[in-house]
């Protein structure tokens, strides 16, 4: 086992798949990775809307894997932030912020990803 674990990673490819948000998640480091990956949906005032876990992946080193957030049915028309952590293990955390947009009909669209 290396001794100085490197644990670099990255999410990308959000995008919107029917009712889904899904990314994937790319291992950058030397170690193998099983992220444990849980999400807060909160609208424009702060409040959480909804909340959960994302299905753990495991991701060898140089790997990617896909990743894959439902939002609940009922979910009001507005503004949201998902803030979507990725706990690494050893007190890794790694933090995004996907801003996304709910029109009246329910469709959702990505506004942004903050890494």
């Amino acid at each position: 086992e290396t001794k100085n674990k490197s644990k670099k990673s990255e999410v990308g490819e959000v995008q919107v798949k029917a009712d889904k948000i899904t990314g994937s998640f790319t291992n950058q480091g030397d170690v193998i990775l099983i992220p444990r990956m849980t999400y807060n949906v909160l609208d424009k005032e702060g409040l959480v809307a909804d909340r959960g876990e994302i299905k753990k992946i495991y991701v060898p080193p140089g790997a990617s894997a896909n990743w894959e957030l439902s939002l609940p049915k009922k979910i009001d028309a507005g503004q949201y932030s998902i803030v979507l952590n990725t706990d690494l293990e050893d007190g890794d955390v790694i933090v995004n912020e996907i801003s996304i947009l709910v029109d009246d009909a329910g469709h959702l669209k990505i506004e942004n990803l903050k890494n």
